[in-house]
């Protein structure tokens, strides 16, 4: 995620212009939450949607 996350910001500031922000905050919400709010510089994901990956997956054995 880290890494997709670095080369779109490569990609669009190369693109479309410099990333106007100091950081990019990638923000888990517990899965009984319906949402979370997101904003130009905060990526937000369930854990109950976006961070499930079973152990024998190539993602998690690395």
């Amino acid at each position: 995620m880290i890494n997709a996350a670095k080369k779109s910001l490569d990609y669009y500031s190369n693109n479309f212009g410099a990333y106007p922000f100091k950081q990019l905050r990638i923000v888990e919400f517990p899965r009984y939450m319906d949402g979370a709010q997101g904003f130009a510089n905060i990526l937000t994901f369930s854990e109950g949607r976006d961070f499930v990956a079973a152990p024998e997956s190539e993602i998690a054995t690395h």
